[in-house]
C-alpha cells in the first residue's frame, strides 16, 4: 500500500510504502496491549489472536465475523468462572 500526498502550493510529494505485514503487526500489538489487564500472558495470547484476526479480516474484507468470534471467545473464557459461581450457590 502506498500513502501519498499530492504536491500543492510549494509542498513536496511524500510517498511511503507500508506492507500488509507491518499493518498486521501494528494492529495486533495494539489489540494485545488493549488487554493488559490480563497480564503479560494475556497480552501475548491476544497479540497472537490479533494476528489471526487481522489475517482473517484481510482475507474476508469484513470485521463482522471477527466481532462474532470475539464474542464467542469472551463467552467461553467466562464459562469456568460462571460454572464455579453456580457450584458455590
Amino acid at each position: 500500500r502506498t500513502l501519498t500526498t499530492q504536491e500543492s502550493h510549494g509542498f513536496s510529494r511524500v510517498e511511503c510504502q507500508i506492507t500488509n505485514g507491518f499493518i498486521i503487526l501494528i494492529a495486533s500489538l495494539l489489540f494485545g496491549f488493549a488487554h493488559t489487564y490480563q497480564g503479560l500472558l494475556g497480552v501475548l495470547q491476544t497479540t497472537i489472536l490479533g494476528v489471526c484476526f487481522n489475517i482473517l479480516y484481510m482475507s474476508l474484507g469484513s470485521i463482522l465475523p471477527l466481532m462474532v468470534f470475539h464474542l464467542i471467545i469472551d463467552n467461553f473464557a467466562k464459562l469456568p468462572y460462571q460454572l464455579h459461581q453456580n457450584a458455590d450457590t
